[in-house]
């Protein structure tokens, strides 16, 4: 008898093969030995193909969540940048007065001049000529 090949790509297939190697030794009134070893045999190569195939699936799985929590992170990470540009404004030095101003901060306060705290007397007056 050909020996077959054992398909390491498909659990799904391999775990089909057990079922019908088990349902196979359940159905036998009386085993013959000699086909009963080649059963084993074949159960066996497919018990270790599958924990495997099972070994690289569950890495792929690690891979795909690492993936998934990297994104999650750049994205949070991207997302607070995005609301920290969108509240704060600071973006050149003359954002501070920008802000200030958004906030009207000074709002009510009148600009002055130096000649602004003298007596009424000697406003306008010059004391200097040049």
């Amino acid at each position: 008898m050909a020996k077959e090949k054992l398909d390491t790509k498909n659990l799904n297939d391999n775990l089909k093969r057990l079922a019908e190697i088990t349902e196979w030794f359940d159905n036998q009134e009386e085993i013959n030995v000699e086909e009963g070893l080649k059963k084993v045999k074949e159960a066996v190569g497919l018990i270790k193909v599958s924990k495997g195939r099972l070994k690289a699936i569950e890495n792929e799985f690690e891979e795909i969540k690492k993936g998934v929590e990297e994104d999650k992170s750049f994205s949070s990470a991207t997302e607070a940048l995005a609301e920290v540009k969108k509240r704060t404004k600071f973006s050149s030095p003359s954002s501070a007065a920008r802000v200030m101003e958004e906030l009207d901060y000074g709002k009510g306060y009148e600009k002055y001049s130096k000649e602004s705290f003298l007596p009424d007397k000697l406003k306008g007056k010059r004391y200097l000529s040049r």
